[in-house]
């Protein structure tokens, strides 16, 4: 099944950098939203492990500030809530962190496509002046089929008995404004020239 496997033309190494690779800052903030997301995900498991282990203990309930006005260390349930309460602050603070960083990353997008642009267009202009190119051919190429077919109704030959060899699908040959007419002359008010 090799004859089915189609070759990837040269062209085909070339690479459209991500936004982050285009632009610096906007990698940056990417990289930071992705350390922000991974250490809220930390958080969260050790809230788990922590609720677990309260749920588990089973000795009193006296709070840290009761067993300092008794002279007692807190217990083991206390310590464990007064970690549990640091982790949900820094949970908030996390997801607060997300949130602006989540918003600035929106708005630094459109520069960093820009520079993603930028940083294509030379390929992207050589490509479609292989488009133009070619199509020029073919629209020659039409017209020069198309002439034919017209010339072979002109003496009553059947042109039709050739079997679907006529390109009709881009229309008249002779029209102006035909598929191939209409591309190229988008692309021309476009500002690309082949």
């Amino acid at each position: 099944m090799a004859f089915l496997k189609s070759k990837a033309p040269a062209s085909a190494a070339f690479k459209v950098p991500t936004l982050a690779e285009a632009d610096d800052e906007y990698g940056a903030m990417l990289e930071r939203l992705a350390s922000l997301h991974h250490e809220l995900g930390q958080t969260r498991r050790k809230q788990i492990e922590i609720e677990k282990a309260i749920a588990a203990d089973k000795s009193p309930e006296i709070r840290a500030s009761v067993a300092a006005l008794l002279g007692d260390k807190p217990n083991s349930k206390a310590v464990l809530r007064a970690n549990l309460a640091d982790l949900r602050g820094r949970q908030r603070d996390l997801e607060a962190a997300v949130s602006v960083l989540t918003e600035r990353l929106r708005l630094r997008q459109t520069d960093a496509a820009k520079k993603v642009r930028e940083a294509v267009r030379p390929e992207l202009d050589r490509r479609v002046r292989a488009v133009i190119q070619a199509m020029k051919a073919l629209d020659l190429a039409h017209v020069e089929l198309m002439t034919l077919h017209s010339d072979l109704e002109d003496v009553d030959a059947a042109p039709s008995a050739f079997g679907p060899v006529w390109p009709f699908f881009l229309g008249n040959a002779r029209d102006a404004s035909r598929k191939i007419q209409f591309f190229l002359n988008e692309v021309r008010g476009a500002g690309h020239v082949g």
